[in-house]
């Protein structure tokens, strides 16, 4: 009886030990949307885990073990182990707002574990940005980030984050986006034989833009070596929803006014006359009293001789050179520059579940620019997708961006700069005397009324040039994700990046370029292609007060460029343009140029932290350049940082 009675007392304890596995789905109670990345673990001990990319998890577990639940801008949560299926909500706390995830690159990162410098903006401030380019969505949201435009309509943007490093050197940073380096895109040629430098992002519609990350320091670009010593911007695009199935379709319609706001104040044509009527007697008086004039028996003139034709013979053809005034007073400005409406259409359509999801997005934006006949047409596609295989244990991503765009631009100059000066400069420097040209007239009528200076009249250099721009451009990125286990992580990813650039230019015979040359014209092309591979190994572990995060990553780029540029004279009529070049009396030579580099590059990055109050980040990186000389193709980048995060110490905690 006694070991009957002591079996039934030991079965009680077996079960209180016996081990289960606990599943559950981890949501964000705010929006009920799933949280990836949250550490699940167990109280009092050391195992643990993290929920997957659609908020899963899964442990073994003691009956009667408490599981604690933390991620980051998230308060803790405890709950004790269930058999059943767990639905756990985490909500915000206030208190870690500062402790965002943030993107590196190559790796997530909880922001307090990272020892760079980076700045984050968000979808939620995006969303209320309304830009019309990605660039103005940076524009005053982050310190000492410096957003610089052209002016003109899809053209050139720079932006500077650590200030200028060199003077011959740009200060362009490195865009990645949704992990691809992006290179500049660069118009075709213009006449002075060199492209400008486009809007890098041109090819993206900032109503898909999801978030954008900027690394600022030496610490936080130092995965990237030497690419990331300007910066780094990192741009995630949006993917398609998780929301249990359901569908969303939204459309948006935006209207931008652009004014020219800094109006330079002119001399106006009574006033432009009185000064050079002004000008003409003082140039006179610097004659005649020359201490070396002797072109007279009055000699130098200081005040005490007449001012008579035989003391000074200059006087008797003196004249003002306006004696009777014009009575045109334009102002260039007006004429010029406008009030430009702008217009911005989006469609978008997003859903999905948590095996896969799909966003689809069109955007068409037609902008005006604030200087006559110049304009630009965006038109953007992206396609998002993301598919779980092979039993939930690969993620498939799919991305495509595809974007066209088309304007006239003809006032930005390029060239010759004694024959083609900027609209904008001769704006401001042609005379308001003058009117507009009437039908059949050219500006030669201007000649020698501008003293020499080589100035077309500003109206019909905007109005009359065409400066063509067409730009194509094609990325598709594939990658696909394996977590290995609870801790390792692997990525695979291709991606290939396509532009085209077509540019013709034609200056009328009305124009003084133009009429010098009886009609000139120019057409360009340019052709790039990139092709991008990389492997990455991410291992995620915590002993204790001890974490580590190691990464190794491999890529491989490979490009392609190739530019044509064709000029000709001598057109005889306007009608043709740059349409026949063949119709031409002077053809030029063509020139053409084919480029072909590659770069293999391998990272290794190991953080580690204690009590995530000290950190350790040791980076180290490889790059190999078909670009450089031989016998030294390849150049190595090593880095470490250390950080110490004083304010979780307790004595300044107490104090």
């Amino acid at each position: 009886m006694k070991k009957l009675i002591l079996i039934f007392l030991m079965i009680p304890l077996h079960l209180v030990a016996q081990e289960i596995t606990v599943k559950g789905k981890v949501y964000e109670k705010e929006t009920k949307e799933t949280l990836p990345g949250v550490a699940v673990s167990i109280k009092n001990a050391k195992q643990g885990t993290y929920s997957d990319m659609d908020g899963n998890f899964e442990l073994k577990a003691k009956k009667g073990q408490t599981l604690i639940f933390s991620f980051i801008g998230k308060k803790t949560l405890e709950l004790l182990v269930s058999e059943k299926p767990m639905t756990v909500y985490l909500e915000d706390d206030t208190n870690q707002l500062d402790e965002v995830v943030v993107s590196v690159g190559y790796f997530d990162v909880n922001k307090k574990d990272l020892s760079g410098s980076i700045a984050q903006v968000k979808a939620e401030t995006l969303e209320k940005q309304r830009t019309q380019t990605v660039e103005q969505l940076i524009q005053g949201q982050v310190a000492g980030v410096v957003v610089t435009e052209n002016g003109e309509p899809g053209g050139g943007v720079a932006i500077s984050i650590r200030g200028t490093n060199s003077f011959l050197g740009g200060t362009q940073p490195l865009y990645i986006v949704d992990g691809l380096p992006v290179d500049p895109v660069e118009d075709a040629q213009g006449n002075g034989g060199s492209g400008n430098a486009q809007n890098s992002l041109s090819f993206l519609n900032p109503n898909d833009i999801e978030k954008v990350e900027i690394l600022k320091d030496a610490a936080a670009t130092a995965v990237y070596g030497a690419r990331g010593a300007n910066g780094v911007v990192l741009i995630t695009t949006k993917s398609g929803g998780k929301e249990n199935g359901k569908d969303n379709i939204s459309a948006t319609v935006d209207t931008f006014i652009t004014n020219v706001t800094n109006k330079i104040d002119v001399m106006d044509g009574a006033t432009f006359e009185d000064y050079m009527n002004r000008r003409a007697i003082n140039q006179l008086y610097l004659t005649i009293s020359n201490p070396n004039y002797n072109n007279g028996p009055g000699g130098p003139f200081d005040g005490t001789q007449a001012l008579t034709i035989a003391n000074y013979p200059e006087l008797g053809t003196f004249t003002v050179p306006y004696l009777t005034s014009t009575g045109i007073n334009t102002d260039w400005q007006d004429e010029v520059f406008r009030q430009a409406i702008s217009k911005s259409y989006n469609v978008s359509y997003r859903g999905g579940n948590d095996q896969g999801n799909l966003l689809i997005s069109l955007g068409l934006f037609d902008t005006e620019g604030a200087i006559i006949n110049t304009n630009n047409r965006r038109i953007t596609l992206n396609v998002n997708g993301r598919r779980k295989a092979f039993n939930n244990k690969i993620d498939i991503f799919s991305k495509t961006n595809v974007a066209y765009n088309k304007g006239n631009a003809a006032s930005i100059g390029n060239g010759d700069l004694l024959l083609n000066r900027s609209v904008t400069s001769q704006t401001l420097q042609f005379q308001p005397i003058f009117g507009l040209l009437e039908p059949g007239q050219d500006d030669d009528v201007y000649a020698g009324l501008n003293e020499g200076n080589i100035i077309s009249n500003p109206y019909t250099l905007a109005n009359d040039v065409i400066d063509l721009k067409e730009n194509y451009n094609l990325i598709q990125n594939l990658s696909v994700t394996n977590k290995i286990t609870p801790k390792l992580t692997a990525i695979l990813r291709g991606a290939f990046n396509l532009q085209r650039s077509n540019r013709d230019i034609y200056y009328p015979t009305n124009t003084t370029r133009g009429r010098r040359n009886n009609g000139e014209a120019s057409q360009a092309t340019r052709q790039y292609r990139k092709l991008y591979g990389e492997f990455n190994l991410r291992y995620r572990n915590r002993f204790g007060k001890h974490r580590i995060d190691a990464t190794a990553v491999g890529t491989v780029e490979d490009v392609h460029i190739r530019t044509m540029f064709n000029r000709a004279f001598g057109f005889g009529s306007d009608v043709l343009q740059f349409y026949n070049l063949g119709a031409a009396t002077d053809i030029l030579p063509p020139v053409s140029n084919f480029t072909n580099f590659r770069l293999a590059s391998g990272i290794v990055r190991v953080a580690y932290n204690y009590k995530r109050r000290y950190y350790l980040d040791v980076n180290a990186r490889v790059d190999g350049s078909s670009k450089l000389a031989n016998g030294n193709k390849a150049s190595f980048f090593p880095s470490v940082a250390f950080a110490w995060a004083a304010s979780e110490e307790p004595f300044l905690k107490k104090s």
